[in-house]
């Protein structure tokens, strides 16, 4: 059993095993993370040898620079591949309609 999707469609490159689920849920428990999406090539299914997991992460509570990288370097060990994270506000809007159309709620 791994992590519950939280809508229909599915995340093709974010496959975690049950264990791995629950190491991401504590991770996401102690960043005080509200809520976590991923967008990009593993949310549309089309992501390739060396492509990056893209998240869109909302906090409780505001983040500085090294917390978000901190989390990066934590999930990157999790999944063994490169993590990208953004939050809503950093997205620039051109680029939102687009981002919130594909992301695929996972936590």
């Amino acid at each position: 059993m791994g992590i519950k999707l939280k809508n229909k469609r599915s995340a093709a490159g974010l496959k975690l095993s049950a264990d791995k689920a629950i190491i991401m849920r504590e991770i996401c428990r102690e960043n005080d993370i509200g809520k976590i999406s991923v967008f990009g090539s593993c949310a549309r299914g089309d992501h390739k040898r060396g492509s990056d997991i893209d998240l869109l992460v909302k906090f409780k509570k505001t983040k500085g620079l090294l917390e978000l990288l901190s989390l990066e370097l934590k999930l990157e060990k999790l999944f063994g591949m490169k993590v990208e994270i953004v939050t809503e506000g950093s997205v620039p809007e051109f680029l939102k309609p687009d981002i919130m159309k594909e992301a695929v709620t996972i936590l």
